[in-house]
């Protein structure tokens, strides 16, 4: 089935798409999803930084120092002595080597927490998209299908009243029959232009839905009947089952607990003294003209241990620590709730799948009736036992099962999408 999207008028070049292609094109342009790809960029270069805080600092530095006031000595009988130079300059380099840093440990675990955050959070917007982009490409096809029922329906209609006219001219049906064929004729035409905005309407929700920011003409490539080719597990316990070890608001909910754990470390870390190494090698030179040559230096070479231990803070670490715990219960309660909402999720994905189902079969089964309802209709009418009303029930009958049908198997597409978000398979890779 293939519906030609009016996007752009004035295009020429047609852009085939089936669903696949449509969800692939969604995953590189969504904006949410480049958004959440450049969050998740940032947590993974913070987290690398801060797990190398073992390596060394080095710095350099060039100094030049004018002294405009220098004191002189006076020593009696013998003048004045200066006590210094007009012109300072020290240049060199200084080397920090931390040895322990209990924060900057701390800090890390923290990092890395909030970078599986942002890993989870990415593959979660990158499923939301899929649902969307998948759920507006059914969504056009469900429009054009309605759209074609109601123009059929129209059409029988149409054809209806011209036999209804004819047989009025004959005199085989009265006044009022012919004007009731004509109003079911002109009831359809509503129906028609709804059909046709809804298609329209589906139109620009795809184009969104793919993240396009100028619509180009495309050639939709797809069938209701075709679902979204991803595995479905069997039963309500494989589901759950699966939806523990891939669903990424679990895997939120996990990282959520681990990080009110680091929270507390690093809290814990204010208490724990650092040790850090330095040394600084610099050469030093003093004289009253900028004329500095190299035998005007004299080297220094300092190394220290340096060993901070926090004793007293006005009890900031303390406090700290208790809103470090305080939180940590926060994000616990947080995760749990987390965790029962995608329970409660997968149970009604579930649900809603086996109606969908039924409501497919039992809308099959009635299109065949109304088929065959029409067709006696038809002959009945022709033969003169039944009224035109009575034709143009059994064509409205019709339309309705294909209707219901039509809505029918949207549902169940949609519900197997829901179903596989739920669970938390549904990403690229498994799409492809």
């Amino acid at each position: 089935m293939k519906i030609l999207i009016a996007l752009l008028l004035f295009s020429i070049s047609l852009q085939a798409m089936n669903l696949e292609e449509a969800i692939d094109y969604a995953l590189v342009h969504r904006p949410d999803i480049l958004a959440a790809e450049a969050d998740l960029n940032s947590a993974s270069h913070s987290s690398t930084a801060a797990h190398l805080w073992f390596l060394p600092q080095i710095s350099g530095s060039a100094v030049l120092q004018d002294n405009e006031d220098i004191q002189e000595l006076e020593i009696p009988g013998m003048g004045s002595v200066t006590m210094g130079y007009q012109y300072n300059m020290v240049y060199g380099l200084s080397v920090s080597v931390p040895l322990v840093i209990p924060q900057a440990i701390a800090g890390a675990g923290l990092s890395s927490n909030s970078e599986e955050i942002a890993l989870y959070q990415f593959n979660s917007v990158k499923q939301n998209a899929v649902v969307q982009a998948a759920g507006a490409f059914y969504g056009i096809l469900l429009a054009e299908q309605m759209l074609a029922t109601a123009e059929e329906a129209l059409t029988l209609a149409e054809d209806g009243f011209e036999i209804a006219s004819l047989r009025y001219e004959a005199g085989t049906i009265s006044r009022f029959e012919l004007l009731q064929s004509e109003v079911t004729m002109k009831n359809r035409i509503p129906d028609v232009l709804s059909a046709s905005n809804a298609f329209d309407n589906a139109i620009s929700a795809f184009a969104t839905a793919i993240g396009m920011d100028d619509p180009v003409p495309v050639e939709i490539d797809g069938s209701l009947l075709v679902p979204l080719n991803l595995p479905l597990p069997s039963t309500l316990d494989e589901a759950r089952l699966l939806q523990s070890e891939f669903n990424p608001a679990v895997m939120t909910a996990d990282a959520m607990i681990e990080m009110g754990d680091s929270q507390v470390d690093m809290a814990v870390s204010q208490f724990i003294p650092n040790l850090v190494f330095q040394t600084n090698y610099n050469f030093m030179a003093a004289k009253d003209e900028l004329d500095f040559a190299g035998e005007d230096f004299d080297r220094s070479w300092t190394n220290s241990i340096a060993l901070q231990i926090p004793l007293f803070n006005g009890f900031q670490n303390i406090s700290g620590l208790n809103s470090a715990r305080a939180q940590r219960i926060s994000m616990t309660e947080q995760a749990r709730g987390i965790k029962q909402g995608v329970v409660l999720q997968l149970e009604q994905a579930w649900n809603n799948r086996l109606d969908a189902q039924a409501r497919v079969d039992a809308t099959e089964s009635t299109i065949e009736l109304a088929e065959e309802a029409v067709e006696i209709a038809a002959v009945s009418f022709s033969a003169g036992t039944i009224t035109q009303l009575d034709l143009d029930q059994a064509n409205l009958g019709l339309t309705s099962a294909h209707s219901n049908y039509l809505s029918a198997l949207f549902s169940l597409r949609m519900a197997e999408i829901n179903l596989t978000r739920a669970i938390g398979i549904l990403v690229l890779q498994e799409v492809k």
